[in-house]
């Protein structure tokens, strides 16, 4: 018998033996009973009521002192059973979802990494930094990684993690625009179909012979791409440390 089973179980039972006023009747219970331990006087009217409105016959006042002290038990043990018994079954249902949306959310990173993994991602973003460059698959990568980031079918359910995740979904979609804007086809086409994108590469020194005006033009272009580069360094950095605090993955 699995654990979801017997807790179902437990439920079913404790919803059956509480009702609404389960405190209200506890304290019934406890209060009858004290009345016979600490109150003999109080016996006729006991058994009276008992007699007429519940159609139970008590015994006869020489033995009040032990209905008493079962009654006030019975209270006891009523209560513990339905209080705590009804917290471990909440407590465990509670847990059981927090691990179901943990397995969901790691399913989540798992199909991220599955597009895009860490080290192509920072292959992608060192290429841009360091050579000004990215190649046709490098660009679709980072085009799969925003969509999957930014879907309503692939949300994270921990909101730290979904946060985390958007907030990357949303650097890496503005660098991809740039990119888009002002990087331009350098070279043949490659082996794969693909093509080299390189930033304005008649403005590079190293690719053309820009003039004095046309090389700072590119410095201030190469400035706004390094600034964009480290957001998302930045951002996924947030991003992997919110997946291992939260989801240990």
């Amino acid at each position: 018998m699995n654990i979801e089973r017997v807790l179902s179980i437990l439920e079913r039972i404790v919803d059956l033996i509480r009702p609404k006023f389960y405190n209200r009747l506890t304290w019934a219970v406890i209060l009858t009973g004290l009345l016979l331990l600490a109150a003999p006087w109080w016996s006729d009217l006991v058994v009276a009521v008992a007699a007429k409105y519940l159609e139970v016959k008590l015994p006869e006042a020489d033995s009040h002192f032990a209905w008493g002290l079962g009654l006030v038990a019975l209270g006891l043990v009523y209560h513990a059973f339905v209080h705590y018994v009804g917290e471990l079954v909440s407590a465990q249902k509670s847990s059981q979802v927090l691990i179901d949306q943990k397995a969901h959310d790691r399913r989540m990173f798992d199909q991220f990494s599955g597009i895009v993994s860490e080290e192509d991602l920072a292959w992608i973003l060192a290429d841009l930094q360091n050579q000004h460059a990215y190649v046709s698959r490098q660009g679709r990568h980072l085009d799969d990684a925003v969509r999957h980031l930014l879907a309503p079918a692939s949300q994270f359910i921990d909101a730290q993690v979904q946060n985390a995740a958007r907030t990357l979904g949303a650097s890496l979609r503005e660098l991809r625009n740039w990119t888009s804007l002002n990087f331009f086809v350098h070279g043949a086409q490659r082996e794969d179909g693909g093509y080299r994108f390189c930033l304005y590469p008649d403005l590079n020194p190293d690719l053309g012979r820009p003039t004095e005006e046309e090389s700072v033009r590119y410095g201030r272009f190469a400035e706004e791409l390094y600034a964009k580069v480290d957001d998302a360094n930045d951002k996924y950095g947030q991003f992997r440390s919110t997946i291992k605090r939260v989801l240990a993955a």
